[in-house]
């Protein structure tokens, strides 16, 4: 049986299921409804539903209301619902802040990539913009292993999970470019809960559930792991080490193109050579610890 992280297309169908509301989503939102597995709102929570970090008043309203749909929508598989209401307050001034952090930090970095990739291009025009991209990660110091930049490449060669992902546009705005992001923020942190559950449920897998199919799809693909957690010396927090799985199935644009294939692959490789933490499978590709 599995852990299922639900997001808040997922939560806004058991609300209206809950209100005698039909909607397309609730099949998948009630196939996980079974004896053994275990599902939680937590990330739908974090997430939010106005298109911006929340502050803290509306997460903690949202934990109420969340885990209360959650609580009442599944009849077999476990909650979190009356932990997560028990914890409410501290999640408020814990996880709230964090989700904040994060996504304000990538906020700037996804609305260039979405500009960037808002029309297609050649595979030799794609050199180009591969390195424009490569340029980005410098300007905001942020790794080639990060998922956004992974989902940003894979956009680039044609690879329409990620596009429908990233969300690319002429004028994003702050909004677009938030909802990107959090998609983005759900595939890390499911990767993080992933990481400390198996340490005690080692056989039980955890799994994002979203109503976005492209959103499920991708997360499997782009394959992303908590590598490692350090404490760090006489400091209350930990250094999270995320590593993407960088495999050809991501570029779908190159299959018949080796040369380019290598290419791309090569840009990860540069990457980690600065920065340890990305695994790369795939022809022509040595794998990196």
């Amino acid at each position: 049986m599995a852990l299922y992280l639900l997001d808040k297309n997922v939560v806004e169908d058991i609300r209206k299921s809950l209100k005698s509301i039909p909607t397309s989503g609730v099949k998948l939102t009630r196939s996980v409804d079974r004896k053994g597995n275990t599902v939680s709102p937590l990330l739908a929570i974090l997430e939010g539903s106005i298109r911006k970090a929340q502050a803290p008043d509306e997460v903690h309203s949202g934990i109420l209301a969340d885990a209360q749909a959650v609580g009442m929508f599944y009849r077999h598989a476990r909650t979190d619902a009356k932990g997560l209401k028990a914890i409410g307050v501290a999640m408020t001034v814990t996880l709230g802040p964090h989700w904040r952090e994060k996504t304000a930090a990538l906020v700037p970095l996804g609305k260039e990539l979405q500009l960037l990739l808002s029309r297609t291009y050649s595979t030799a025009d794609a050199r180009n913009v591969l390195a424009q991209i490569a340029s980005l990660c410098e300007m905001y110091s942020v790794e080639r292993a990060h998922p956004l930049i992974t989902c940003a490449v894979a956009c680039l060669y044609g690879n329409s999970g990620a596009r429908k992902v990233l969300k690319p546009m002429q004028s994003p705005s702050g909004g677009d470019s938030y909802n990107a992001i959090a998609d983005i923020r759900m595939i890390m942190e499911t990767a993080y809960i992933r990481q400390i559950w198996q340490k005690y449920s080692p056989r039980e897998p955890v799994k994002l559930l979203s109503g976005d199919k492209n959103l499920n799809e991708f997360s499997k693909t782009i394959g992303v792991v908590a590598a490692s957690n350090i404490l760090l010396s006489g400091l209350s927090f930990e250094a999270v080490n995320f590593r993407s799985t960088i495999s050809s199935g991501l570029f779908p644009a190159l299959e018949m193109k080796p040369k380019e294939m290598a290419h791309v692959f090569q840009f990860f490789h540069e990457g980690e050579e600065a920065h340890a933490g990305i695994q790369i499978i795939g022809a022509n590709a040595t794998p990196v610890a």
